[in-house]
């Protein structure tokens, strides 16, 4: 029984690599880091492999962390120039040093997990064909449609054959699978399915208290400061908690926000609180009721499907979200609460939101992970 190479932009603070200052992939790393904990189940042997660079510039190393008997983290070399001022990644040495990798250490007896990104291209393809190896391809979502405007149909084909020839795919959701030809075996996982506190479990809910949270990326025209303009709609009662990051400017606005909006209700009701893991994360989410994740509506982003609801979700809390294609038509729609993506719209569907039943949300969660796993084992038993 040959190895299983799982390859992708991976930082896992726990390997403790010399490399700092990463280019941290959060939403990639919880899933890729979902995908590890039932790999491990099948008792093979696994070798994740991170192509993720440091923001500093300069060269590194090659470092491989044993993290058990059974699993090994490689991360490759990686260079990154100082440009007028500016790091910048050298993407085409990432897939040169890839490709020395993979003909000194993978064997057509081994299967290739990739995880999906444009810088690939037609990379495995090309090596798949010299190496034989079987190779999966886990898809989150076509990037070339990722626009408000009209998608490039060059940037689409090209992005469709580069994912073409696989044995095997992962998706993100259910739309992905009409992209993909034939009647190759595929299993959709829509994001890490673990339970981190079932919502029987959850605080007793205080009705004269409210708090919403939002966590992820801050930028100017993303789903925070829509939130932040829902605020205006809500009554006093709603408090909203934010985790996250983003550009030094999108963080200045934020704040400058959230100053003038606390100022103008003479009390704190918006709070940033930072970026959080691990158990003070879980910790966090414990006192939270409602969790908002407000993508694009628009046709571009249908194929995409936010961590940051089964975050939400994993972690027992109500969910509202856009109205996005993915989402609707998913095995989890009718835990969530829709709404259109602007302020008063999302005000209305948090107030919609009902606490007094069990959702049910933590075992749909076990049942589809449950069913993931059976899907992924036979996928790879078929590979052989």
């Amino acid at each position: 029984m040959g190895k299983i190479f799982y390859i992708g932009f991976y930082w896992n603070e726990a390997d403790g690599v010399c490399r700092k200052n990463i280019r941290e992939n959060i939403a990639g790393t919880v899933k890729m880091d979902f995908i590890l904990k039932c790999l491990r189940q099948f008792n093979r042997e696994i070798v994740l492999v991170s192509i993720m660079p440091s923001k500093n510039s300069g060269f590194q190393h090659q470092e491989t962390i044993k993290v058990s008997e059974k699993e090994t983290h490689v991360y490759l070399p990686a260079l990154v120039l100082r440009v007028f001022g500016k790091n910048v990644i050298r993407g085409d040495l990432s897939l040169f040093f890839l490709k020395q990798f993979m003909l000194k250490n993978v064997t057509d007896d081994d299967i290739v997990i990739n995880y999906h990104s444009l810088i690939f291209g037609n990379f495995f393809l090309k090596m798949r064909q010299r190496i034989r190896f079987r190779w999966i391809c886990e898809v989150e979502e076509l990037y070339s449609r990722l626009t408000t405007g009209t998608p490039s149909i060059k940037r689409v084909r090209f992005e469709q054959k580069s994912i073409q020839g696989a044995e095997g795919y992962i998706l993100a959701n259910d739309y992905l699978a009409e992209d993909i030809s034939g009647n190759t075996p595929r299993t959709v996982v829509y994001g890490n399915y673990t339970v981190f506190l079932d919502e029987k479990d959850r605080p007793h809910f205080d009705k004269s208290q409210v708090v919403l949270v939002y966590a992820g990326g801050i930028r100017k025209e993303g789903d925070l400061f829509v939130l932040l303009d829902a605020m205006e709609y809500l009554p006093k009662k709603y408090n909203l908690m934010i985790l996250g990051t983003g550009a030094k400017k999108d963080m200045a606005l934020m704040n400058e926000k959230i100053k003038y909006f606390n100022t103008q209700n003479a009390e704190c009701r918006i709070r940033y609180c930072g970026v959080l893991h691990g158990k003070e994360y879980t910790d966090f989410l414990a006192k939270c009721d409602i969790g908002c994740s407000l993508m694009e509506e628009e046709q571009g982003f249908s194929t995409a499907f936010p961590s940051k609801i089964l975050t939400y979700l994993g972690h027992g809390l109500k969910v509202v979200s856009t109205d996005v294609a993915s989402i609707r038509n998913s095995q989890l729609a009718d835990l969530i609460f829709f709404c259109r993506r602007n302020g008063e719209s999302v005000a209305q569907a948090i107030q919609s939101v009902e606490f007094t039943n069990i959702s049910g949300c933590s075992d749909r969660l076990r049942m589809l992970e449950s069913r993931f796993k059976c899907e992924l084992q036979k996928m790879l038993d078929d590979s052989n």
